[in-house]
């Protein structure tokens, strides 16, 4: 019976044990999935140690909760105090009603129409101003003043700011975002921007400015972003862009541009990846002859959008045509390279001169002539004849000479003496043309002839570097039925080749084609639907290439390391192939790399750290491709410089896998250089097939709340707690069962 009493008493206690164990791990559970990412306090606070002002609302029905803030490209987690008064009818800004640890401030859509000194709390770090009624008169020149950690400043759509006065963000050092779109601002103040040493993105567009006064962006050092479009700016200054070296994307279209002036420095900003022109009046004058000779620049055209809509607005006769199309040599009398316009000036000049005197020395020669034939002429009279014959022959020479160098392009470089002009720079492929042409590059001083080989569309079947000049720096041979290239195939000074739409083939392209090529910076292969794989060999010594172009074949595989060497590339592109593997750290060298090209393609799969060492890429295009997710590995979110990013039109296969993905593109920073987020969609499961990722509502996915992965290790150790005592419920519920089944015998047998 003791035996019986104490079995029975110990199955009680670990009953209760149990149950208590149980109740805990349930609770554990129940706690985190349960926990809510925003409060009215900060957690992190112990309630008696919050300050009274950080506890303060806007008694106008405003909300003010601390928020988890957790960004995917940062380590790490903090709670935000988020102060929102959107639509609330606010006529001023309850300055002393607002929590003093606020972090970001939204007051959007309201009646605002001023603002007074320091009118929000010194941590404010986002403030949206957007849709009220500032009145630039009632804005104070200290009302940011004081916002020392302001990152993010919108005043867009206030309708009555018509000026920028050049106190405003004085003080504004960590500023890099400022938008003031769809204002009515028409006048901007000298040093208006003058601190703003971080700012990355300024937008003006929408508004009616007419003049940009000089040196506006000069300390705007950090600047990628400017958009000016859509204002009514007539003359953009001398040196406007000096100082924005980072700049990546320049927005000028529909204003009232009638000319750009070489001096404004167009042709130095080297990393812009966008830039629109377009919808302006420009006066197709010879003032707009740089211009022209600029929009068809390789450089130009791979940037420029809507280079098509870059056309005349007078004269009447030109109205309405491309300024691209329009031939400045008829327009202009030959085209003319303004940096030495005063050696064809003197040429002409020079020309002049000597054609007077031919017509003064010709008449005298005539009157010798007559006496001549008269007999009439003494000996000292002949004399002269003889000497006028002989100035007339080296007037002839003169003139020739002033006339051939006033020509762009020669038959032989006229800087050598023809005797002096060795054999190997003569030849010239038969049906093709070798001049020398004056080569001019409108953002470079360099006046030089180089050897061009121009051989587009003659039926070539094979090149042979026997049959190329020497000296060869331009080569030329597209749409031809090349197959084949054999090792060192082009002279060892070229710098560009075009070797478009041919029949090139991948297994005859010789290891060695390109190998001694030390001085190319350009190669175009595009078109060649028979290259189906990138050899790793090819490239390996293009040690100053800068731009590769390799659209539009039938690429299906791309050897590791085939660019392992060209640390000087700046744009590579892959588009148009049917690639499904990108090999890890393929890109890994690129570190010049700005523009990749990936789109439409079938890739499935990108792998992790694909883009570490290329922190420069401002733009990637990885469209129309089979991409079913982006893990966060990949690392997408560390491409700080990004100023174009395209992801459209990709099976996303839209599970728990994706939701970093989904909140990573909700960002500022992300949508600023999305383009088509709304064709982002989801291609599976069936339920979700094309709704927008963006707009999908993870929180009813059981993927738990978006902050899990920080505290997954709790969520395992409560569940694997859970299982064990489960387990030992079991078996102490058999155990009771047990000693049960004996203690009824045992008093039946009694």
């Amino acid at each position: 019976m003791q035996i019986t009493a104490f079995l029975i008493q110990y199955s009680k206690k670990m009953t209760i044990k149990l149950v208590a164990g149980l109740t805990v791990a349930i609770l554990a559970v129940v706690s985190t999935l349960a926990y809510v990412p925003c409060n009215e306090t900060n957690p992190y606070y112990i309630q008696e140690a919050i300050p009274d002002s950080f506890n303060v609302c806007p008694r106008i029905q405003c909300q003010c909760v601390y928020c988890l803030y957790h960004n995917f490209n940062y380590s790490f987690v903090r709670y935000r105090h988020i102060v929102t008064c959107d639509k609330k009818g606010i006529i001023s800004v309850p300055s002393n009603e607002l929590p003093a640890d606020t972090v970001v401030l939204k007051m959007r859509n309201n009646m605002i129409t001023g603002l007074s000194s320091n009118s929000f709390p010194n941590t404010t770090e986002t403030l949206l101003l957007g849709l009220n009624e500032l009145v630039s008169e009632k804005i104070h020149a200290d009302a940011f003043s004081n916002l020392m950690s302001l990152t993010h400043l919108q005043m867009d759509y206030n309708r009555n700011i018509t000026f920028i006065n050049q106190n405003w963000f004085r003080n504004l050092f960590q500023l890099t975002h400022l938008h003031l779109e769809m204002c009515g601002i028409t006048k901007i103040v000298p040093n208006a921007f003058l601190n703003l040493n971080a700012l990355q993105l300024l937008n003006l567009a929408g508004n009616k400015i007419k003049d940009i006064p000089p040196n506006l962006f000069q300390k705007l050092t950090s600047l990628t972003t400017l958009n000016l479009d859509s204002n009514s700016i007539k003359v953009l200054p001398d040196a406007m862009f000096h100082g924005t070296d980072n700049l990546t994307l320049l927005a000028l279209h529909r204003n009232s541009l009638t000319t750009i002036t070489k001096t404004v420095g167009l042709q130095n900003l080297l990393m812009l990846t966008s830039l629109s022109l377009f919808d302006n009046p420009y006066n197709c004058d010879c003032d707009l002859e740089w211009f022209h000779y600029w929009l068809r620049e390789e450089n130009s055209t791979n940037i420029l959008k809507n280079i098509q809509l870059i056309d005349c607005g007078s004269p009447q006769s030109l109205k309405s045509k491309q300024v691209a199309e329009i031939d400045f040599e008829v327009l202009c009398g030959g085209s003319i390279p303004d940096a030495h316009w005063w050696v064809i000036l003197a040429a002409s000049l020079g020309a002049l001169v000597l054609l007077c005197l031919f017509v003064f020395i010709g008449i005298k020669y005539r009157k010798y002539r007559i006496l001549y034939a008269d007999n009439r002429i003494s000996l000292s009279s002949k004399a002269k004849m003889k000497k006028t014959q002989i100035e007339l022959l080296g007037l002839t020479a003169a003139l020739l000479v002033s006339l051939t160098f006033a020509y762009p392009c020669s038959d032989h470089n006229p800087y050598y003496i023809n005797n002096s002009i060795p054999d190997s720079f003569k030849v010239c492929p038969k049906p093709c043309s070798c001049p020398y042409c004056l080569y001019h590059k409108f953002n470079k001083t360099l006046l030089r002839y180089r050897h061009a080989v121009e051989c587009d569309g003659k039926d070539i079947h094979s090149v042979s570097s026997h049959e190329l000049p020497a000296d060869t720096a331009v080569v030329k041979m597209s749409s031809n039925k090349i197959t084949g290239l054999s090792a060192n195939s082009f002279p060892n000074t070229t710098e560009t080749i075009v070797l478009t739409k041919n029949r090139l083939t991948s297994g005859q392209i010789h290891d060695d084609a390109f190998s001694n090529l030390r001085s190319l910076t350009r190669l175009r292969m595009d078109d060649n639907q028979n290259i189906t794989f990138i050899n790793q060999n090819w490239f390996r010594n293009l040690f100053h290439l800068t731009h590769l172009n390799i659209e539009i074949c039938g690429i299906t595989e791309i050897f590791p390391n085939a660019f392992l060497n060209l640390n000087a590339l700046q744009l590579l592109n892959l588009t148009g192939n049917k690639i499904e593997h990108i090999p890890p750290n393929l890109f890994k060298n690129l570190t010049s790399l700005t523009t990749l090209n990936l789109d439409t393609n079938s890739i499935k799969v990108l792998p992790d750290a694909m883009f570490h060492g290329t922190d420069n890429l401002t733009l990637l295009a990885l469209h129309r491709n089979s991409l079913t997710t982006i893990t966060e590995t990949v690392g997408l979110q560390n491409l700080l410089m990004l100023t174009s990013l395209s992801l459209f039109d990709n099976p996303y296969n839209c599970d728990c896998d994706l939701e970093w993905f989904h909140y990573w593109l909700r960002e500022e920073n992300s949508t600023d250089i999305l383009k088509n987020i709304q064709s982002i969609d989801c291609g599976s499961p069936q339920s979700l097939e094309s709704k927008q990722v963006v707009e999908i509502d993870f929180d009813e996915f059981e993927c738990g709340r978006s902050f899990l992965d920080a505290y997954w290790w709790v969520i395992l150790a409560a569940t694997l707690g859970a299982l064990v005592l489960l387990c030992l419920f079991v078996i102490i519920g058999i155990k009771y069962r047990k000693y049960r089944i004996g203690h009824q015998n045992y008093e039946v047998v009694q």
